[in-house]
């Protein structure tokens, strides 16, 4: 489908008409033209088979496997209230993660502690986040 535009010209003078005095000014005329679909049916194909493979790959993919939820034990709730009120209290952008975070971030300063690697330059961690971490996660 081919659209044109042209200004001044009337329709008839466009089509060949024999009166040349029909130009209509600031007239917009428009032409629709209707080719063969052929043309436009050639990069069609590709892009369906592009959207089909994109869907089976999709529908073909194997779902994520989570961890079960498990409630959180009284020293993981203990140390994510602590963790929130000295965080809060010390004006530190850390207090505004999630609890998943700080569960993280905390079991991470366990683990790097088990490694040998304790202090804020060694874990990249507030220095909150890891003493409060040693108090009440890891296990002693």
């Amino acid at each position: 489908m081919a659209i044109s535009f042209t200004r001044g010209v009337s329709g008839s003078r466009l089509a060949g008409g024999p009166e040349p005095n029909q130009i209509v000014g600031q007239a917009i005329s428009l032409t629709w033209a209707f080719e063969e679909e052929t043309e436009l049916s050639t990069p069609r194909w590709p892009l369906a088979g592009l959207v089909l493979a994109i869907a089976m790959n999709v529908a073909g993919a194997q779902p994520a496997q989570a961890d079960p939820l498990t409630p959180l034990t009284p020293a993981e709730l203990q140390y994510l209230q602590q963790v929130r009120t000295v965080l809060t209290a010390s004006h530190n952008d850390t207090a505004f993660r999630s609890d998943g975070e700080l569960m993280v971030d905390g079991r991470y300063a366990c683990q790097q502690r088990a490694r040998g690697f304790v202090g804020q330059e060694a874990t990249l961690l507030p220095s909150a986040v890891t003493q409060l971490a040693f108090i009440y996660l890891c296990p002693n």
